[in-house]
Formats: structure tokens, C-alpha cells, sequence
């Protein structure tokens, strides 16, 4: 059985999303900090996070033995603009 660890930034760091984080622990508090890195199952490290604390949109996953992907995240909601500023605003 594989393996997955996640890092988070450390509370005395300044987070570049803290502002939407408070948004939403305004409206529910329901959201898990955005983590610095995480493990892969197959013990390979993703930064998941730029040298400026923003999201790393583009990931090659390498799945040991059989192929290489590359991910991409986005730190947008939605892909429609009216639906990001209802949600963080």
C-alpha cells in the first residue's frame, strides 16, 4: 500500500490565499489550507506551490513502470468569471 504526505505551510509564514480562506470561514469554515507539496503514491514530491507562495499550475506525475502524465490545477473556481467573484467576494 503506497504512501501520501502533505505539507502545509507553517502558521508564521504570510499565505498569499489567506485572504479567500477568510472569506470562507466567514461563510462556512469548511476549507483545508491549500498545502505547500504532497506525496505521490509512488514516493515522488509536488511542489505544489511557486517560490512566491501562488499555485504551481503544471505537474508531471511519473507513475513508475508504466507512463508520465502532465496535470494541470487551476486555482479558479469556475471557469466563468460572475461564478469566481460570487464565490470570493
Amino acid at each position: 500500500m503506497g504512501h501520501a504526505q502533505t505539507k502545509y505551510l507553517s502558521p508564521q509564514t504570510a499565505d498569499v490565499y489567506q485572504d479567500m480562506y477568510d472569506h470562507i470561514e466567514k461563510l462556512n469554515g469548511d476549507y483545508d489550507p491549500f498545502p505547500s507539496e504532497l506525496e505521490t503514491f509512488h514516493g515522488q514530491t509536488l511542489r505544489l506551490r511557486d517560490d512566491n507562495g501562488y499555485l504551481v499550475k503544471r505537474h508531471r506525475v511519473v507513475n513508475v513502470g508504466k507512463d508520465e502524465n502532465f496535470y494541470s490545477i487551476s486555482d479558479s473556481y469556475s471557469n466563468y468569471s460572475y461564478i469566481n467573484l460570487a464565490m470570493f467576494c
